[in-house]
């Protein structure tokens, strides 16, 4: 599986120039032989909340559905796949999304942030009761948004079922930089499974989103990684056959003792 974490630099409430940078990362990671691509949670409105209040939220899930359709036939173009975060509309109702784009150009799947975080719960709705887990030419994925990985019962359920790879887009903010880098390793180490972790970077606005996106293997350990402050693209070739081998030399999802759990 030869994945690309791209992490645009985004200005907030500049969508074209948001779209732009992600094209560009996107482009330059087909170029180095990606087949699988991860946007960051929000990219296209640079975590501006003041885009999803009521007054807003017809346009900007207008606007969010021509970028999805952008992306598909650049995953058509290219014969790729890619998870795209957007902002999703139901009735008078807005999610924190993704979908996750075929090389067909088509959308495979989608996924509606469940845990909202501080003022996400403000503008946003609580979306699906566990991860999107999807079968793909790669492997089996499970597909969450940033604060769905502080919840242990999130990817163990994924490892439970099958999941050999968890996708992460998120907006994650430099303050808690501490746990970005704790709750990627943990979820990965206790559940023997590779962790995509994918953050943006912003300057300004009320947070100071850092990037830092990162692949953490099934031990825990991270394998690549971009820095924080700068844009990029990470091409990683992950092997799934790690996920076995790991969990051989570490059964715990064998080992592990439920019995007390009544």
């Amino acid at each position: 599986m030869k994945i690309a974490l791209l992490q645009p630099e985004c200005v907030l409430g500049d969508r074209e120039h948001n779209f732009n940078r992600a094209k560009e990362l996107f482009n330059e990671a087909v170029r180095k032989g990606a087949e699988f691509l991860v946007l960051p949670e929000l990219f296209y409105e640079g975590y501006n909340l003041k885009s999803y209040t009521k007054e807003n939220a017809g346009e900007t899930a207008k606007q969010n559905l021509e970028m999805i359709d952008r992306f598909k036939v650049l995953c058509k173009d290219s014969a790729v796949w890619a998870v795209v975060p957007f902002v999703d509309k139901e009735g008078d109702k807005l999610y924190n999304a993704l979908v996750l784009i075929d090389a067909n150009g088509e959308i495979n799947c989608k996924y509606r942030k469940m845990h909202l975080w501080d003022a996400d719960k403000n503008c946003f709705e609580y979306g699906d009761l566990g991860p999107c887990i999807v079968d793909t030419p790669f492997g089996r994925l499970a597909l969450m948004i940033c604060y769905d990985i502080d919840f242990p019962e999130m990817a163990r359920y994924a490892a439970l079922n099958g999941a050999e790879v968890i996708i992460l887009p998120s907006a994650w903010d430099y303050i808690h930089k501490d746990l970005w880098e704790i709750f990627l390793s943990a979820r990965a180490a206790d559940n023997m499974i590779f962790v995509c972790g994918v953050n943006f970077f912003e300057k300004t606005g009320s947070g100071h989103i850092f990037g830092n996106s990162r692949i953490v293997n099934p031990r825990g350990t991270v394998v690549a990684q971009l820095p924080a402050h700068e844009e990029g693209a990470l091409v990683y070739e992950i092997d799934i056959n790690d996920v076995y081998k790991y969990r051989k030399r570490f059964p715990y999802l064998e080992d592990r003792r439920i019995d007390f759990l009544k």
